[in-house]
């Protein structure tokens, strides 16, 4: 076996040993993350019960039912899908930053993979190597907002049914938020791979045989 393919092989076992190691990394501090969830939740949720009494006493008891029914389904709802997106905010700016040293760890095993590739005078790409996945932002769209309390007594059970349905669609996020990384570093083995056999049949098929050095 040619220097460079032994050389290549040595590199992507390490490659996918780091990627396995980066993902276990990766997998704990999620579920550290996970089980801290709640903390996550205190402030926005306490600003949501401010919201939601200053709602309340802000439509007074003059208005026509209907119209009061609607006024705060509406501001219900906006109350409610600010506070998911504040806790979902709070918790991607960690989990995005473990993405990141996610792909920095492959990445960093890749470039060693890319200067052999160098060395190998290949056909000039500009990168022997696509360039790293991004790390897409954690985007929510929030949905099953609860109907909105009736008088001011109600607030508390509308806040727990709130924060229900909020942890139960932002858990939901985060869980595909990590597959889908997880995922893109599993095809990022596949495209490297995909790479270095490309790479050893180049050289390979540009490599003179014995009969033609043997005429020259």
């Amino acid at each position: 076996m040619p220097f460079e393919a032994t050389r290549l092989e040595t590199l992507f076992a390490e490659l996918r040993s780091t990627e396995y190691d980066a993902r276990k990394r990766l997998l704990v501090g999620f579920a550290e993350d996970t089980a801290k969830i709640e903390r996550f939740f205190e402030r926005p949720i306490h600003n949501a019960q401010q919201e939601a009494e200053d709602a309340l006493a802000s439509m007074g008891s003059m208005l026509e039912p209907e119209l009061a029914k609607n006024l705060r389904r509406e501001a219900f709802h906006r109350i409610g899908v600010t506070c998911v997106k504040a806790v979902l905010a709070n918790i991607a700016l960690r989990l995005r930053a473990r993405f990141r040293i996610y792909a920095r760890e492959i990445a960093g095993a890749e470039t060693r993979i890319e200067s052999v590739l160098a060395s190998m005078r290949l056909p000039s790409a500009r990168h022997y190597i696509p360039r790293m996945f991004p790390i897409q932002r954690l985007h929510l769209e929030p949905g099953n907002i609860p109907e909105p309390p009736d008088c001011a007594s109600d607030v508390g059970d509308w806040l727990k049914a709130l924060h229900a349905s909020a942890r139960d669609q932002i858990e939901r996020c985060l869980d595909a938020a990590v597959a889908r990384v997880l995922s893109s570093g599993t095809d990022r083995m596949g495209v490297v791979k995909t790479r270095i056999d490309l790479a050893l049949v180049s050289t390979s098929q540009n490599r003179p045989t014995r009969g033609r050095a043997e005429t020259r």
